[in-house]
């Protein structure tokens, strides 16, 4: 199962309640961009003690501890790809090796990973593992990034301002706050109007928060490199569709020339891709 959405927009909090759904225990939550590559294979498979340099004792991987329960992966495409092969392995063999250890260990855990990343797109281009990608399944969870769902922002921002106590509870945006709220992008998503709204609540002395104590950040300039990609914004639609063409294309070679099957690996109906197929001449 796969989750897709920008930095910020609640990814792990829908792994959380995905996991309170289908398991007793909050998942194993793991931010691959986070952990330096020497130490993730020890963190996520875990270790014998003598194992390396400093392992004195046996160590529990994430993999291990997520047994009977749901482990949650955040930007599995930082994960470098002879590490995607080892998670491959385990999920289709229920079973790991603690780094150092000859035992198999049996597991039995759910995978659910996240990314702002187009894993389509990095599998087709070789920079994610495509058996992997396979293994993940089709069902994928899209979250919207804020700017796209500003109707939701008042709601948002009463949910965040509910959760204060203290001398800091009950307060409630004027009119013109939440207006002011309304103008931003929120780059940042909903983890960016949070910590505005966490600001404007201890700058706030009265039961109203005023325009003046929301405090949004100013936005950057564009830089010169990122205005020469954006002047090249025409060439992205064929960029796409040639990535497309090949992904349908390597689909169709591995399952030779099985219409059906191949579209049931790219997660896609069987008349969408015979009808991309006709428009390519294949």
């Amino acid at each position: 199962m796969r989750i897709h959405g920008e930095s910020g927009t609640g990814k792990e909090l829908v792994a959380d309640a995905l996991g309170f759904a289908h398991a007793s225990k909050r998942p194993i939550a793991v931010n691959c961009a986070a952990l330096p590559e020497s130490v993730f294979e020890s963190l996520l498979f875990g270790h014998t003690a003598g194992a390396f340099t400093g392992a004195k004792s046996d160590h529990v991987g994430y993999i291990e501890a997520a047994h009977g329960g749901d482990l949650f992966l955040d930007e599995i495409a930082e994960l470098p790809l002879w590490l995607q092969a080892k998670l491959l392995r385990a999920l289709e063999s229920k079973t790991i090796q603690r780094l150092g250890g000859t035992r198999l260990i049996a597991v039995d855990f759910r995978l659910i990973v996240a990314t702002h990343a187009d894993l389509e797109a990095l599998s087709a281009a070789g920079r994610f593992r495509q058996d992997l990608y396979y293994r993940l399944g089709p069902l994928t969870i899209r979250l919207p990034p804020l700017r796209e769902r500003q109707s939701d922002l008042r709601d948002l921002a009463l949910h965040f301002l509910k959760g204060w106590q203290g001398p800091q509870r009950g307060k409630a945006l004027s009119d013109a706050a939440l207006e002011k709220l309304m103008t931003h992008d929120w780059p940042g998503n909903v983890r960016e109007l949070k910590h505005v709204l966490d600001k404007a609540v201890v700058d706030t002395d009265g039961l109203e928060i005023q325009a003046e104590a929301i405090e949004l950040p100013k936005k950057a300039a564009v830089l010169p490199a990122l205005d020469a990609t954006l002047r090249r914004i025409d060439n992205l639609p064929a960029e796409l569709e040639a990535v497309e063409r090949a992904y349908c294309e390597r689909a169709m070679a591995e399952h030779e020339g099985n219409a059906k099957a191949a579209a049931e690996s790219l997660g896609i109906p069987r008349s969408t891709l015979r009808r991309r197929l006709k428009e390519w001449g294949l």
